[in-house]
């Protein structure tokens, strides 16, 4: 009996698990806490909805709102990590727009704000961390909206 040999598969890295902050669904904007996560290999910028919740590393998922675009209010959480020096768009913007970073934020206040159309896609950003020494990181996550689902 003649055998064929088995070929080769190659199966493609992914995350064990992702990891997205689900925003709610309207036209209300939106207080992102933004903090500084170590993952075990590297710093990563964690997203949340509150200051002590748990942060969210791949990105924002948003349910697009018939009537509204997203708009956000990120306020830079303190870590012994580094510090978050501000978050960027591709230049030109393409879906989401951030203004200029205010570092500290403005007492009571937030440090950068953030919007997105309320057209489906994905959305890039970058987010500039400054560790305690060392070069600074540049960290991709992604908004990513989503059909308004019943």
């Amino acid at each position: 009996m003649i055998e064929s040999p088995s070929a080769a598969t190659y199966q493609s890295p992914r995350p064990q698990t992702e990891s997205w902050l689900l925003l709610p669904v309207g036209g209300a904007p939106q207080t992102i806490f933004v903090s500084i996560v170590f993952d075990g290999t590297s710093l990563k910028a964690g997203f949340s909805l509150t200051q002590t919740g748990t942060p969210f590393t791949d990105g924002i998922k948003w349910q697009c709102d018939p009537e509204y675009g997203l708009c956000l209010n990120f306020v830079f959480r303190e870590s012994s990590l580094g510090t978050i020096k501000s978050i960027e768009t591709p230049v030109p913007a393409a879906g989401f727009w951030a203004s200029k970073a205010a570092i500290p934020a403005p007492l009571g206040g937030f440090n950068q704000q953030g919007c997105t159309q309320n057209v489906l896609g994905n959305y890039d950003f970058t987010v500039n961390i400054q560790p305690p020494s060392g070069p600074a990181i540049r960290v991709d996550p992604k908004i990513v909206v989503t059909p308004l689902t019943a």
